[in-house]
């Protein structure tokens, strides 16, 4: 963290603390053999070998999962632990200094403090990462972001993360986040602010029609211009074709978006051509990456005289049975983003053993807002990018 803060110190002592444990055999057995008294099983310590965040919430996590045990341990036996370290005055003086955060109060403190404002940006990293995250979860993550951090009553870490998070938000293509997230039947308008600017018919349809003239324009010379304000209002209005039971039933959990739009591409041409269009936009090059590798695996040495064609088809193949298989780990990011019912019901902060499970919760707030002046800017300007923050767009 870019600050002068206290949290980057306990870091780097939680780090030390995980080091001495694992790099000292008889202090790391004798942790052990409390592990197995106290949970009849072992758990091993983990240092972060790159500096990410998941390397260093792994490794915290993996410490204070054992803060009983160290405690324990240290009141009982400190005197054995400085033993085993040898006789030279420099090791046992770090033995000392190694102990006793384990029975420091404060330092437990700040490191499950420090876990919980890199949970949240862990799990939005992770949804990012994966090749189906599209713009509209992009818009949702940061909005849950901003509302996390907008509660730490820690005001330098409040400051630093908004700060981030602005600085993300202004490069971002803010128009087609909006519109994609209106688009999606699974969000539409349920988590948005009723007394922002942007729900209004009339704000959100002219924001369309300049997208649509911006990603399709040949088609809008083509075709009257009436046409996608018209579909725009009957899909926020939920009239013929998009009434409810048929956007409905292809928005239950699990389907796609996409099959909601394919249904109605007849009757609603230009809207479902956009609305297909913004949902095909990756946000990422994971895509990518992972063809590369997957026809790295398949032109090898022993198969190089594979013809471009087939080496492409089984490059395909293999992704497609890699999206069939059971998709544990992405349900459990999108889960814990996506809970809106059931997390909106739980009223109390989740502990520390369901953390990682609701480490961002929908709590029912308001999503978006637009101020007036700068969604009027944007369409006045008719493609002139407007230039929205966090604070004013995502919450009120």
């Amino acid at each position: 963290m870019k600050t002068d803060h206290r949290f980057p110190d306990v870091v780097s002592s939680a780090i030390d603390l995980a080091s001495w444990w694992i790099k000292h055999s008889v202090p790391y057995g004798m942790l052990q053999e409390k592990q197995v008294d106290m949970l009849g099983k072992t758990s091993a310590l983990t240092l972060p070998v790159v500096k990410r965040w998941g390397s260093h919430y792994s490794a915290m996590k993996a410490l204070v999962s054992n803060e009983r045990r160290m405690q324990l341990l240290v009141l009982e036996k400190r005197g054995a632990l400085r033993n085993s370290v040898g006789k030279k005055p420099g090791p046992r003086a770090t033995a000392d200094k190694m102990m006793d955060p384990c029975t420091d109060l404060g330092f437990w403190s700040g490191v499950k403090t420090v876990m919980k404002h890199i949970g949240p940006l862990l799990i939005a990293v992770k949804a990012v990462e994966s090749e189906q995250t599209k713009l509209d979860l992009v818009c949702k993550l940061l909005g849950y972001l901003y509302q996390h951090f907008m509660q730490v009553e820690d005001d330098k870490v409040k400051r630093v993360m908004l700060e981030g998070l602005e600085t993300r938000f202004s490069a971002y293509d803010q128009p087609a986040m909006l519109i994609a997230y209106m688009l999606n039947p699974h969000r539409q308008t349920a988590f948005l602010n009723p007394l922002c600017s942007f729900v209004t018919t009339r704000n959100a349809v002219q924001l369309v029609e300049v997208l649509y003239l911006r990603f399709l324009p040949k088609e809008a010379e083509a075709q009257a211009e009436t046409g996608i304000a018209d579909q725009s209002i009957a899909y926020i209005t939920e009239e013929t074709p998009f009434y409810d039971i048929t956007m409905r039933l292809a928005s239950l959990p699990g389907a796609l978006p996409e099959r909601s739009w394919n249904l109605v591409k007849h009757e609603a041409s230009q809207l479902s051509k956009l609305a297909l269009c913004l949902m095909g936009v990756s946000v990422n090059a994971a895509g990518c990456d992972r063809s590369f590798s997957q026809m790295g695996l398949t032109h090898t040495k022993l198969r190089n005289r594979l013809g471009w064609a087939k080496t492409t088809h089984i490059a395909q193949l293999r992704q497609e049975l890699h999206r069939d298989r059971p998709k544990r780990k992405r349900a459990r990011v999108l889960t814990a983003v996506d809970s809106a019912h059931s997390a909106a019901a739980e009223n109390s902060t989740p502990t520390e053993d369901s953390f990682d499970r609701h480490i961002i919760k929908d709590m029912g707030y308001p999503a978006v807002a637009i101020t007036q002046s700068a969604f009027d800017n944007f369409a006045q300007g008719c493609g002139k990018e407007a230039v929205w923050t966090v604070g004013s767009l995502l919450w009120t």
